[in-house]
């Protein structure tokens, strides 16, 4: 072998098929649906906060990861596609924070639902069993 067959691509991607671009579509638009609604519900919570601060947080909680998912996963089947170079140079310059707020918000998810869970255990509970499980 002589060195001009020995050349590799530098960050070689196998790219998108048509199936698996559409796919991402459809569930990108399922994520914006996603979007409207938590964000529908972050309104519906915040007017009576004190009762619902934790269903609040939730709604806003699946409304972030919602957006990442559309972010993370939908802009990139978007230029690698459709090879846009303006979603390309877009989506590097967000990659990396948007990143850590998928992670952040996923691993934060199972802890405000087991405090949730605790909540509604503890308010259903006696009042004695309530004092001795909050001290």
């Amino acid at each position: 072998m002589n060195i001009s067959q020995e050349v590799e691509e530098c960050g070689f991607f196998e790219g998108y098929t048509l199936q698996r671009f559409i796919i991402i579509t459809a569930f990108s638009t399922v994520s914006l649906f996603g979007v409207l609604a938590n964000t529908l519900l972050m309104a519906v919570f915040w007017r009576t906060l004190p009762v619902s601060v934790h269903l609040a947080c939730l709604a806003s909680m699946d409304m972030l990861i919602c957006l990442t998912y559309l972010l993370l996963f939908g802009v990139d089947a978007g230029f690698v596609y459709l090879k846009d170079k303006t979603l390309f140079f877009l989506y590097h310059r967000y990659i990396v924070p948007i990143f850590f707020i998928a992670k952040t918000v996923q691993f934060a998810i199972p802890f405000l639902l087991i405090l949730i869970t605790l909540e509604r255990y503890v308010w259903t509970t006696k009042k004695r069993t309530r004092c001795s499980i909050l001290l």
